[in-house]
């Protein structure tokens, strides 16, 4: 129990204008107890030496702020004339590890007051929302992927700038941003942010639009999201041998994505850079579902109103994988044609569950939930396997849904 004493001794210091940085391991809770520990050590070690000129002068106590936060680390450098110098080379410094240990990295950086107290062991520790804040835009980078806020972007780089070239970077080889990427926290709160990379220079910089994993508002947000858990998930179930479940209910599934870029010109409401993340999202999943510890379900039910042309397109390139005699003869992949209640969904079994909902008179899905509470994916896997059981007792057979939906041509 906390003593008066001990909560007089944690009052605020002061406060201070500060930069965070906060970054952790992506994947972190997927390694060993021993990988664990030699990956935070390095990390720790690396982040110690390269700030130890920021720290070596005992003036500057308060100028910089280390903590670590169990699968990473929050750093707050106090407003100074030196923090853009230390800030950046820190970022590249960061960048560079992750390409020597072949570890991912999210990197958020923010701007704001922070208070800076003593804590229960007489260290410093800082308190305030800028924390909370750069912590949730941490959460919208994708891996090996640095996010600015706005504000930290204005405060670090300026206004009407594309550039920092500043060192550790220079004229020739800058720091690019490019923004800005609106992002939503979990309280519905909007946040503009942009990210931070290399150009072409060099790929590990990550440039994908940033997403947050409550809410996606927008069609590419949501493809762009289900595009990144794709890949990891095909990294997981390549490397491991457990037994992984996908389910989608949906019109057309992912698989009735045509790749044929007249689909694109058909519809104009599509951008080019969604149809791409469409594409990928498919070809992901293709891939995913051949593998032998994979298992797919599919809830069918394409026959609302639809442009005749779009229809025909979903349906032909749905029944060309359907009739893959791989793919009909996989008794680990099942489909069923019922007309489901509730939102389209896509459910990764002990994972996560995704809704997308759609507006009227719009094109993709405008706002989708992104669900990870384990006793709620519990519920929509359920809720999803009585639709399918409905389903199942209407057309058993998979060859039956195939000339059901023949028949829509």
């Amino acid at each position: 129990m906390l003593t008066n004493e001990m909560v007089d001794e944690m009052e605020v210091e002061m406060t201070k204008s500060a930069t965070i940085v906060f970054c952790d391991i992506v994947g972190y809770s997927n390694f060993s107890d021993q990988e664990q520990l030699f990956t935070i050590i390095k990390l720790n070690a690396e982040i110690s030496h390269e700030l130890s000129l920021c720290t070596s002068n005992p003036d500057n106590e308060h100028s910089l702020i280390y903590l670590p936060t169990g699968d990473g680390l929050a750093i707050a450098f106090i407003d100074s004339a030196a923090r853009n110098r230390r800030i950046f080379s820190l970022l590249k410094r960061l960048m560079d590890w992750t390409i020597e240990q072949n570890v991912s990295l999210r990197i958020g950086v923010h701007n704001g007051m922070i208070g800076i107290i003593r804590d229960i062991n007489h260290n410093l520790n800082i308190c305030g929302s800028t924390i909370n804040m750069c912590q949730r835009i941490m959460d919208a980078a994708n891996p090996n992927q640095v996010l600015f806020s706005d504000i930290a972007y204005k405060r670090c780089v300026g206004n009407n700038k594309n550039e920092y070239t500043g060192k550790p970077f220079s004229q020739e080889a800058p720091a690019i941003f490019e923004g800005t990427f609106e992002i939503i926290d979990k309280h519905g709160n909007s946040i503009n942010t942009y990210v931070m990379h290399l150009g072409n220079k060099n790929v590990n910089w990550n440039r994908e639009i940033p997403y947050f994993t409550e809410e996606l508002y927008g069609k590419v947000y949501r493809t762009q999201y289900i595009v990144n858990q794709f890949k990891d998930l095909n990294n997981i179930c390549r490397a491991d041998s457990e037994t992984i479940e996908i389910f989608e209910q949906s019109a057309f599934t992912t698989f009735g994505v045509p790749a044929n870029q007249n689909y694109l010109y058909n519809n104009p409401t599509y951008s080019k850079e969604y149809f791409d993340l469409l594409v990928k999202q498919r070809n992901y999943l293709y891939e995913i579902s051949k593998l032998e510890n994979v298992k797919v379900k599919l809830i069918i039910w394409p026959l609302r109103d639809y442009d005749k042309q779009k229809k025909s397109q979903r349906l032909q390139s749905l029944l060309e994988w359907m009739k893959d005699p791989s793919v009909l003869k996989n008794n680990n992949i099942d489909w069923v044609l019922n007309k489901y209640s509730g939102p389209n969904k896509l459910i990764i079994g002990g994972k996560f569950c995704l809704e997308g909902l759609k507006f009227e008179g719009t094109s993709g899905y405008e706002r989708s939930k992104v669900i990870k509470n384990t006793n709620k994916i519990k519920e929509a896997i359920n809720e999803f396997e009585n639709c399918f059981k409905e389903g199942k007792g209407v057309h058993p057979l998979k060859q039956e849904v195939i000339d059901e939906l023949e028949k829509q041509l």
